[in-house]
């Protein structure tokens, strides 16, 4: 972190003083492996992967989208529309807008995910209820008190590092993990076991909904935000989300690899607007942390109940291999299309 924090710096003077923080993460078991609490080489008595509570931005929305395919009436495939809205909250009119100031039209929902369209996500949370988007984040392992509006669909949420890190964990893990472990066992002076620390396993989705949730994610690095990571691990398929706050406070990324899961955040301790996006800033860092660990592959295979398909992209049918404009995508099962299509014209 130190070396890129550094780069950055030189890059734009603006960017002088930028702090940082880490959290990485046994992806299975959530047993923490590493923290780093400052940009520095050396801590000053703030640990911002546990006290740097800041809004998490863009990183709100994969959880967003696990509610989504969770009721079932939503697919990575489904389509839904990027355009302007208009809300009343608290007696203000607050349209949201994309990144690029622009909208995008219909787009598949992996779409939406990867290329990290806040109109489109913001329809989704609207349609199923914003309410259920907060449950959801509860659920996931969100403990600080928070009130669910509809910017927070945007992550007008603050959380640290460590605790974004605790949110993603359950995803991450498909459920075999839904707490953030330090501290494995207590041994005595024998090195016999006084105390173990099992971890909490127990959350309210199923093996399928998280795994697609973690599928979905790996398009980011493929057609979305994370595709420079992806191009510096051209063979490694990995799950990533990038996330950017307003005036570009706050720059995030969350990694997923088949052995870490980890959590990057760069900012200013005033809180100072910046220069740099997700995509700019905290996934420099984690490409830089990747190439020093010797990065696995998520695995391909999905649990019962889920299930991998190629999917036309213009008509909601399963493709022949023959097919050429397709995309493969994870569903649960009995969410797929139920027809298919040879690509074949007709005679």
């Amino acid at each position: 972190m130190q070396r890129q924090v550094a780069s950055l710096e030189k890059r734009d003077p603006k960017l002088k003083g930028l702090q940082g923080a880490m959290v990485v993460t046994d992806r299975l078991s959530g047993q923490v492996r590493a923290v780093v609490g400052s940009s520095g080489d050396y801590y000053t008595g703030f640990n911002r992967a546990l006290g740097a509570v800041r809004p998490i931005g863009s990183l709100v929305k994969p959880p967003l989208y696990l509610a989504a395919l969770a009721t079932g009436r939503y697919t990575w495939w489904t389509q839904v529309e990027d355009k302007r809205l208009r809300f009343q909250v608290g007696g203000q009119i607050w349209e949201p807008e994309n990144y690029d100031r622009r909208t995008h039209g219909v787009v598949h929902l992996y779409e939406a995910m990867a290329k990290s369209y806040n109109l489109a996500t913001v329809a989704v949370a609207q349609d199923i209820g914003f309410d259920r988007v907060g449950d959801t984040l509860k659920q996931l392992g969100v403990k600080r008190p928070f009130t669910m509006h509809p910017a927070t669909a945007l992550g007008a949420l603050e959380l640290s590092p460590f605790e974004v890190s605790r949110l993603y964990q359950p995803i991450a893990s498909q459920g075999r993990s839904s707490e953030l472990g330090v501290v494995l066992a207590v041994m005595d002076q024998n090195d016999q076991l006084m105390k173990r620390f099992d971890q909490d396993t127990e959350v309210p989705f199923t093996d399928a909904v998280l795994a697609v949730t973690l599928d979905g994610m790996t398009k980011t690095p493929k057609i979305g935000t994370a595709r420079a990571a992806q191009a510096v691990f051209p063979n490694l398929n990995f799950a990533a989300k990038t996330g950017t706050t307003n005036q570009q406070k706050d720059s995030w990324y969350v990694g997923i690899t088949g052995d870490y899961a980890s959590t990057i955040w760069l900012g200013d301790d005033e809180n100072v607007p910046l220069s740099i996006t997700g995509s700019s800033g905290a996934q420099k860092v984690w490409i830089d942390f990747t190439k020093n660990v010797n990065p696995r592959s998520l695995p391909d295979d999905l649990p019962s109940g889920a299930a991998r398909f190629d999917v036309l992209n213009d008509k909601f049918e399963i493709a022949a291999d023959r097919c050429d404009d397709k995309t493969a995508l994870s569903f649960i099962l009995g969410t797929e299309p139920k027809s298919s299509s040879s690509c074949l014209w007709p005679f």
